[in-house]
This record gives C-alpha cells, sequence and structure tokens, in this order.
C-alpha cells in the first residue's frame, strides 16, 4: 500500500523555513538591550556635507620615501 504525505511537500518546506526562523528570532537578543538608533538630520548633514565639499583642499606635499619609491619604480 502507497503512503500519502499528510502535508503538501511546499506547505511541509515552508513549515520548516518557519521553525528555523522562529528559532533563530528566539536566540537574539530583545530590542530593550540596545540603545535606540539617532533620528537622522538630513537638513544637518547637508549643510556639513556642502561645507565639507566647498572648503579648500589643503596642499599635499611628498616626502622623501614618496619620491624615492617613484624613482625606484621608474627604473624598475
Amino acid at each position: 500500500m502507497i503512503r500519502f504525505p499528510k502535508m503538501h511537500i511546499a506547505s511541509s518546506v515552508v513549515n520548516r523555513i518557519l521553525n528555523v526562523a522562529d528559532g533563530i528570532n528566539a536566540q537574539r537578543p530583545s530590542n530593550a538591550d540596545r540603545a535606540p538608533a539617532a533620528v537622522p538630520q538630513p537638513a544637518l548633514e547637508g549643510a556639513v556635507l556642502e561645507q565639507n565639499l566647498n572648503a579648500p583642499t589643503p596642499p599635499v606635499t611628498a616626502d622623501d620615501n614618496t619620491a624615492q619609491a617613484i624613482t625606484l619604480k621608474g627604473l624598475a
């Protein structure tokens, strides 16, 4: 005699996935243990970004090691 499953295969797979998800969620610490996330302020962040983008770039000088490395790279 052929035994038919009690549950459709797709339903069984979904049931197993949900059981695993429940197990993972049970292991996670609660949100009460964490500090609340800071509320973003897009206007303030945009103003700081604009200020930093409009500031002139400071000059950069190469030190002796950099000049020597460039010379040795050219000779290689």
